[in-house]
């Protein structure tokens, strides 16, 4: 159905009124095995159900009618509407409805219970949802019962007729019991209880009555004394809704039915006595529910359709346009979205949501100083918005205002203490400010915070090799990897964070797999070739440099490597000729300078290796000298 799918679609309520719907089902499914079950197996049922009823008190607040649906189940389907049967269980029914209900108001608080009560809950507005005449007007009890009539008369009929539902909805509340819509719902209300009262005790009427009642028990708490800041939620509906099914299904049988009954008994039912009418007239009904419900889920294509359907059916709702405004500029329709935040901020002047998210439209098109007044008016509507000291911060920084950014980005995490993307940007003003140790610091904050994602940790490796931490990049790198990240970018740098640890054999081994697996990229071969040489395997280094100079693009230094292998092997004389064979190549002069010099450096260490680690003075200015006429 429609209704459903949108339901289960708004993922975050799904979750809520999934789990209390699951407790609550579980509570009557163990009642019901209880009543059933013989003598032995009877105590586990009833245990297994109070200490289900137990458990989902800590789930949401619609759970405290789980003991009304325990007596309307006991009532209709097990007692058949007899009370010789149903009072044999009356006992039950009273100490597990007010075990329920002291649990409820001990979760809930006394306090709060007390309030709804007396009467004297209030709500205020939410931001962006403005249901009262003036915005920081506080809904009331009374109020808000009027105002749900027709909302749940909306409840009723969205089912029936799915048609211009929504997430979002600009109703507003009553502001007079003697309003047309107010009083009209009303009516049609109470005359559905009247009948319910009528044929309660009715059997053949009993079906019908159960799924009405499952409805009104389970959305009273939504829908009549408690005020709630939003006034029509179609999630809310989620549980209470399988009252509805129950009598569409009702509905459906007796039509289906009714009318294979007048084809068969039709002129020419011989020609169709065969066919499988109930299955053909059950489809035909259920095709125009599955096509309503395969075109509603469209409009969750994408962000920008979803919210776009949303405005239409709430244009004066301020929270759509922001949300609009929101998917347009990820969609990168910057303009588009600067018009919806702009309609969102003239439909709620105190709605500082729109202020925040125009403001990085405006910075997303270079209009820095637009955004920080934005900025500043989202704060001054909200001084305890921390997302907008974020950005502000975010903006300062860009204007190297550096003392004003850090002031914002610190009031944000003094708002709120886990907040990764403020300790982020602290981290990214004191490494413009080449403080890197402070920029370290607040770069692990993030990642303890609320923005423990891949590119943080990735910063924060970076960060620590700067710094020199380098136990702390290995496992910034390691995190990034146990989350499933493998870009080779990451393995390389945890290969030279457990060079720079002087975990060699850890090194050792993620080079060997970089260069096997990305053999033109020198970066990987030339550091497994230092790593041999820290290793002081100089025939392995000499090898993976010498594969490095093959390369098509060889870096530079690979070569100088290839002679200072062969100096270690004792082989003098070949690295001597191998540099000189480089002078030969159309190389840059600043490099021959360096082989010229390497030259001169490998003959001077030979002597001193030869004579017993000294050097005559006459040998150093000969060198020096040559070093001066070969231009090094």
């Amino acid at each position: 159905h429609p209704v459903q799918t949108q339901t289960v679609s708004y993922v975050i309520q799904a979750r809520l009124e999934g789990l209390a719907s699951l407790f609550m089902l579980a509570v009557l499914y163990t009642f019901v095995k209880a009543v059933q079950s013989n003598t032995n197996a009877r105590y586990t049922w009833w245990a297994a159900c109070m200490l289900l009823a137990v458990i989902s008190c800590g789930t949401k607040e619609i759970v405290i009618m789980t003991p009304f649906l325990v007596i309307i189940v006991d009532w209709f389907f097990l007692a058949q509407g007899t009370w010789a049967s149903f009072k044999q269980r009356i006992l039950f029914h009273i100490v597990f409805t007010l075990l329920f209900l002291a649990l409820m108001t001990h979760y809930m608080g006394s306090h709060m219970v007390g309030d709804v009560i007396q009467l004297k809950a209030a709500t205020g507005n939410n931001r962006g949802n403005i249901l009262t005449p003036q915005t920081f007007d506080v809904v009331l009890p009374f109020q808000f019962l009027i105002s749900e009539f027709k909302v749940v008369v909306h409840y009723l009929t969205m089912f029936v007729w799915p048609f211009d539902i929504s997430v979002e909805y600009d109703w507003k509340a009553a502001t007079s019991f003697f309003q047309a819509d107010v009083i009209f719902p009303l009516l049609l209300l109470l005359s559905l209880f009247i009948g319910m009262v009528v044929y309660f005790f009715d059997r053949t009427k009993h079906a019908i009555i159960f799924g009405l009642l499952w409805f009104f028990i389970i959305m009273a708490p939504r829908t009549t004394i408690i005020p709630s800041p939003e006034l029509v939620c179609d999630y809310k509906t989620y549980l209470a809704s399988a009252g509805i099914m129950f009598l569409l299904a009702i509905v459906l049988v007796y039509m289906v039915n009714f009318l294979a009954t007048i084809i068969r008994e039709s002129a020419w039912a011989a020609q169709v006595v065969a066919w499988p009418l109930e299955f053909l007239l059950i489809t035909a009904f259920m095709l125009p529910v599955g096509y309503s419900a395969y075109s509603r889920n469209l409009v969750w294509k994408s962000c920008v359709g979803f919210w776009q359907d949303n405005v239409q059916k709430a244009p004066l709702k301020a929270r759509a346009h922001n949300n609009l405004g929101v998917a347009l500029c990820e969609a990168g329709k910057i303009d588009d979205a600067i018009r919806e935040y702009q309609a969102a901020i003239n439909l709620d002047g105190y709605y500082s949501d729109p202020l925040s998210n125009i403001a990085v439209a405006f910075s997303l098109k270079g209009d820095t100083d637009k955004a920080i007044d934005s900025l500043k008016a989202a704060i001054n509507i909200c001084p305890n918005y921390p997302e907008a000291y974020n950005n502000l911060g975010s903006l300062l920084l860009q204007k190297k205002c550096y003392d004003d950014a850090e002031r914002a980005l610190k009031f944000a995490i003094a708002l709120r203490p886990y907040y990764g993307k403020a300790f982020y940007n602290l981290a990214r003003l004191f490494e413009e400010k080449n403080d890197h140790q402070q920029s370290w610091t607040y770069l692990k904050k993030a990642t303890k915070g609320d923005l423990d994602v891949p590119e943080v940790f990735f910063k924060l490796g970076q960060m620590s090799l700067r710094v020199q931490k380098y136990k702390e990049a290995v496992q910034a790198f390691e995190t990034i990897l146990k989350k499933g990240c493998t870009d080779q970018q990451v393995w390389f740098n945890l290969a030279n964070a457990s060079f720079m640890d002087k975990d060699y054999d850890y090194a050792e081994k993620i080079y060997q797999r970089l260069a096997r697996d990305y053999p033109l990229d020198g970066r990987y071969a030339y550091n497994l070739g230092e790593t041999y040489i820290i290793k002081n395997e100089h025939v392995r280094a000499y090898e993976m440099f010498k594969k490095v100079t093959q390369l098509p693009q060889p870096i530079p230094q690979a070569f100088l490597r290839v002679a200072n292998c062969l100096e270690h092997m004792d082989k003098v004389d070949d690295a001597k000729k191998y540099l000189d064979g480089l002078l030969a190549f159309n190389a840059p002069d600043d490099f021959k300078k360096i082989v010229r010099a390497e030259i001169v450096r490998i003959d001077l260490q030979h002597k001193v290796n030869t004579q017993h680690g000294s050097v005559a003075l006459g040998d150093i200015k000969k060198s020096m000298a040559m070093l001066q006429k070969k231009g090094a």
